[in-house]
């Protein structure tokens, strides 16, 4: 026989109110993390118009996309994609190479190309590791101030 016995009366309409409560929950955080989402791609765009990458074909600039959000009780994410198997320089540019390599010719004999007002025509060039050139991971710093500012200010109620 327990020695403390308690019976929650309106515990159907507690547990509705609480379901409530987080679905509104839900919901601002939705709305919240939509925007943000928003505004990381609106700068990983930037950053690929010119800001630290210049556009070339228009392939990276335009894969990035906002994906649906993923929604797993109050836990709210919005993932952003730049990039693909079909752009694997992407990863490149972001983290950099990581060895030598050599640059051959593929359709003709010779490399082309002008350096200093010079033509240069070569078999073999060799090439040293790109820089690491980050349009996502700066993009995700320099909005960070910002998302931590819209979450001080979320109103649950």
């Amino acid at each position: 026989m327990p020695l403390f016995d308690s019976v929650l009366e309106g515990g159907d309409q507690l547990q509705a109110g609480l379901e409530n409560a987080s679905d509104r929950v839900t919901l601002r955080l939705r709305e919240k993390v939509e925007l943000l989402q928003h505004l990381l791609a609106d700068k990983i765009r930037a950053n690929l118009s010119g800001q630290i990458l210049q556009v070339r074909s228009g392939k990276l600039l335009a894969s990035v996309k906002e994906l649906p959000l993923e929604v797993n009780g109050l836990v709210v994410e919005g993932p952003v994609q730049v990039g693909g198997p079909d752009i694997p320089y992407g990863a490149v540019l972001e983290k950099g190479g990581t060895h030598n390599y050599d640059i051959v010719p593929v359709n003709k004999q010779y490399l082309a190309f002008v350096v200093g007002g010079k033509q240069i025509f070569t078999k073999l060039v060799h090439r040293t590791p790109l820089l690491a050139r980050q349009y996502v991971g700066l993009a995700v710093e320099e909005t960070s101030p910002e998302v931590q500012r819209h979450f001080e200010s979320l109103d649950l109620s």
